[in-house]
């Protein structure tokens, strides 16, 4: 939740380049580990403040070779572990 604690910065961020002209496209990962069903209102209530070109949510996605993807296979939480089609940024199968 550390840059959740920075939202302040980053709307100001945000202005300020706004207003130099450049479009902001803002993404954002959700379903990380430390996070709880909170985030998503915390996400809304952020996005309704901030002056964003688009916005782009996506869900945490084990992609393989990555770290996240063996921790994940090491603690038994990919139900699907060899069907890579089950995964993507906007549908993952983890426990």
């Amino acid at each position: 939740m550390f840059k959740a604690k920075k939202a302040r910065d980053y709307l100001q961020a945000v202005r300020r380049i706004q207003a130099a002209g450049i479009m902001v496209n803002g993404c954002f990962i959700l379903g990380l580990d430390e996070q709880g069903p909170e985030v998503f209102a915390a996400t809304w209530e952020f996005l309704q403040t901030a002056p964003l070109f688009d916005v782009q949510l996506a869900i945490m996605t084990p992609f393989p070779g990555t770290p996240l993807y063996q921790r994940l296979l090491r603690e038994g939480r990919l139900l699907y572990p060899c069907q890579w089609e089950r995964y993507a940024l906007f549908e993952a199968h983890i426990a």
